[in-house]
């Protein structure tokens, strides 16, 4: 495993922290076993469902919110 020390993170340009950042969220495991959510997360999880249930022009496809990312 290649370690990185955060001076050397630091001494990144912004599309390798990018790719970085994106590496370590999908080496988290998916099952929600192993990162149970709080009772708040869990309310604001479904208030924000309930929000784009009622007006789901409000959201945005996650290819689409990481073009917009990437090209900023």
């Amino acid at each position: 495993m290649n370690s990185l020390t955060l001076n050397e993170i630091n001494k990144m340009s912004v599309d390798e922290r990018i790719q970085l950042a994106q590496t370590l969220w999908d080496s988290i495991p998916e099952t929600t076993e192993e990162l149970p959510l709080t009772t708040s997360q869990k309310q604001e999880l479904t208030r924000r469902l309930a929000e784009y249930r009622n007006n789901p022009a409000i959201g945005d496809s996650w290819e689409n919110v990481k073009k917009k990312i990437l090209n900023s």
